[in-house]
């Protein structure tokens, strides 16, 4: 798995000197990139279809949403670099 899709969530540790080993978990999340909810995800890109750089393809800040980056242009949720 490529760690840039993945967070690590400790919900505790154990220590057994009798047999020890390391035990993992992994499990799917709803959220995706900075989105909570697909229902967010499909939010936003709903008001993004309506710029400008969306429909040319070339919106580096949806992208970069969608990767989990957190970016000074998305506040709330709402992009403040739309271009109409």
């Amino acid at each position: 798995m490529d760690d840039n899709v993945s967070c690590e969530r400790v919900n505790a540790i154990y220590y057994d000197s009798q047999n020890p080993r390391i035990e993992i978990i992994i499990y799917p999340v709803d959220y995706i990139g900075i989105f909570q909810s697909q229902e967010q995800l499909d939010k936003f890109k709903s008001s993004c279809i309506q710029c400008k750089k969306y429909k040319e393809g070339k919106c580096s800040i949806f992208q970069k949403s969608i990767e989990g980056r957190i970016q000074e242009e998305i506040q709330e949720f709402n992009c403040l670099k739309k271009k109409m």
